[in-house]
C-alpha cells in the first residue's frame, strides 16, 4: 500500500529563491527521533514488491548532511532486516554539494536531484540571501556534476517570464552531456497564453529527448488515471511530524495544513489513521473544493482527478492564498501539457 516515504528534513535554507513552494519557519528541522519514527512507519506497510523508497527534501537538506547519512543507515538497516530493497533520493540546490558528498551518495546508491533552472536568465528567480545569482556559484560545479551524471538529475523549474528562453536553457544541459533532466512549470503564478505557448514548445522538445534517451516504459508510465499519482502509494512527513498524503500541502502555513493531516508520526494508531486517510482522501478533496467555493469552476473538469493540478494552478505563491482568476489560463496550459504527454505516451 505504501512504498514511498517523502521526508521534509528541514525548512532551513541557504538561498532566498522567490518561487519556493515551501512555507518556511527557519527554526523547524526534524529530530533524529522523529526521522527514525517516520522510517518505521514506512515499514509498517507490507508491499507486494519488496522495495521501498525514501526521498529527502527541504529547505536545504545538505545543511544537515549528518542526518541524511543517519536516515540512510537506519532506513537501510530496517529494510535489510525485513527483506526489502530500499532506494534513496535527495533534492538539493547544489551549493553545498562537493566531491566528497557525491562520492558518498554514489556509494550509498542515492539519486541526487540538483535544482538548477538554466544559466543567468533561467536562474533569475534563484538568489543567494545577499542577492547573488545562484548560477554564478553553480557554473563552476558543472564539470563535477557531469563526472557524477549517472546519479545526478538536473531539475529545471521554468517561470513564465523566462519561458521564451527555456528551450535553449534545457538544450544547454543536454549539450553538456547530462542524461537525466526534469522539467517543471513554475507553480503559484499566472501562466498567460503567450508564455505558456513557449513552455509547451520546450516541453515537447523535452518529451522528444526523453523518448530517445529512456526506455519506452517511461512514456508508458505517464499516469492518466483518475487518481493523483502523488497520493497512491506515498506518504509525506513535514517538519512538524505531520503525516500528509501530498508534499504540496507545504504550500500552506503550518496551521492551515493541519486539516489535511492524517495524524502525527507519534500517534499510536498512525497506521490505521493513514489507511483511513487514504480511503477518505477523495472526500477531503471535495471538502477542499467546497471550502474554496470552487464547485462551479471545477465540477465538470477532468483535472479534478489530480488535486495538485487544481490547487497549485490557482495558488498565488507570493500572497499564500488562492486567486481564482488564475484558473482559465493555467488550466489551458495543464490541458495542453496532458495532450502532449498523451501523444508521446501513445507513440
Amino acid at each position: 500500500m505504501i512504498n514511498e516515504l517523502d521526508i521534509s528534513l528541514t525548512e532551513k535554507c541557504n538561498l532566498a529563491c522567490d518561487y519556493c513552494c515551501v512555507y518556511k519557519d527557519e527554526n523547524k528541522t526534524l529530530t533524529l527521533k522523529q526521522l527514525k519514527r517516520a522510517i518505521e512507519i514506512l515499514f509498517l506497510f507490507d508491499t507486494k514488491h519488496k522495495e521501498k523508497i525514501i526521498a529527502i527534501s527541504g529547505g536545504e537538506p545538505l545543511l544537515f548532511f549528518d542526518k541524511v547519512k543517519k536516515i540512510f543507515k537506519y532506513g537501510k538497516s530496517i529494510g535489510n532486516e525485513r527483506g526489502y530493497r530500499t532506494d534513496f533520493s535527495i533534492v538539493t540546490n547544489g551549493i553545498l554539494l562537493d566531491e566528497k558528498k557525491l562520492k558518498w551518495f554514489k556509494k550509498a546508491g542515492f539519486k541526487v536531484g540538483v535544482s538548477i533552472d538554466g544559466r543567468f536568465v533561467g536562474n533569475k528567480h534563484r538568489k543567494t540571501k545577499d542577492g547573488k545569482c545562484v548560477y554564478q556559484i553553480l557554473k563552476d560545479k558543472l564539470p563535477l556534476f557531469l563526472k557524477y551524471k549517472d546519479i545526478i538529475q538536473i531539475k529545471m523549474t521554468i517561470s513564465p517570464d523566462v519561458a521564451k528562453y527555456s528551450r535553449e536553457e534545457f538544450l544547454f544541459f543536454v549539450r553538456k552531456g547530462f542524461k537525466d533532466i526534469s522539467l517543471q512549470a513554475m507553480l503559484g503564478v499566472r501562466w498567460p497564453r503567450k508564455e505558456a505557448s513557449f513552455y509547451l514548445k520546450t516541453y515537447e522538445t523535452y518529451l522528444k529527448w526523453k523518448k530517445k534517451t529512456v526506455s519506452k516504459n517511461y512514456l508508458k508510465s505517464l499516469d492518466f488515471s483518475f487518481v493523483c499519482p502523488k497520493t497512491k502509494d506515498k506518504i509525506f512527513i513535514d517538519v512538524l511530524g505531520n503525516v500528509l498524503l501530498c508534499d504540496l500541502f507545504e504550500f500552506f502555513s503550518h496551521k492551515d495544513r493541519e486539516k489535511y493531516s492524517c495524524g502525527n508520526i507519534f500517534d499510536k494508531d498512525i497506521k490505521e489513521k493513514i489507511i483511513n486517510c487514504k480511503k477518505k482522501f477523495p472526500i477531503l478533496i471535495c471538502e477542499f473544493v467546497r471550502d474554496l467555493n470552487w464547485n462551479k469552476i471545477c465540477k465538470n473538469c477532468e483535472l479534478t482527478r489530480a488535486c495538485s493540478e487544481m490547487f497549485c494552478w490557482a495558488f498565488d505563491l507570493k500572497k499564500r492564498k488562492f486567486d481564482f482568476s488564475y484558473i482559465p489560463d493555467n488550466l489551458w496550459l495543464t490541458k495542453n501539457l496532458d495532450k502532449l504527454r498523451l501523444r508521446y505516451r501513445i507513440k
